[in-house]
């Protein structure tokens, strides 16, 4: 249990309310624009791209996206944003940079984890992260339907590839789906 003091410099913000993602919205936006630098930009839009920018905000406002934000000592340490689709799907996420917010992304995931309330499609570091946390693995199969994209191959490590900006990537369905 944290120290009291600890734990009223230290919470969560999980929500879908439009004007409270507005008021996290630069600190959620710098943080999944940091994440997705070096795979070509979120959705390979190009890093720091007007249209990469505009994506991220378009998501976190997306009134069918739930930011889960943690905060500590009044500063943003990692973001979650996911999307109902057979369950909760994570859509993207991205932290400070800082080891305690890299801790905080594994804490999260791993609750999700524990929870059985979210999956994801994931690679690179995410996969990595979702690998530590025992998410289990779906089956590549399911690919098609989950993401509602058509799927370029189905790989025999379980993993698929799809288009993603125009870019061919490699996934893995990773998680708990409802």
């Amino acid at each position: 249990m944290l120290p009291f003091k600890q734990y009223l410099l230290e919470h969560y913000v999980t929500t879908h309310d439009p004007a409270e993602k507005e008021k996290h919205l630069e600190d959620a936006h710098r943080m999944i624009q940091s994440a997705y630098k070096e795979v070509g930009g979120y959705r390979n839009l190009g890093h720091g791209t007007q249209e990469e920018s505009d994506r991220i905000k378009k998501d976190i406002r997306d009134p069918n996206v739930v930011m889960k934000l943690h905060r500590k000592n009044n500063q943003a340490k990692s973001v979650m944003l996911y999307k109902k689709h057979h369950g909760r799907k994570l859509i993207a996420a991205g932290t400070d940079g800082t080891k305690e917010g890299k801790k905080s992304l594994y804490g999260t995931v791993g609750e999700d984890n524990k929870q059985k309330r979210a999956y994801g499609e994931v690679s690179h570091k995410m996969k990595h992260v979702y690998d530590v946390a025992g998410m289990p693995n779906i089956p590549n199969s399911r690919a098609a339907e989950l993401t509602g994209k058509e799927i370029v191959k189905h790989n025999e490590d379980g993993s698929h590839e799809r288009l993603i900006g125009g870019v061919v990537t490699k996934k893995h369905l990773q998680g708990h789906v409802k």
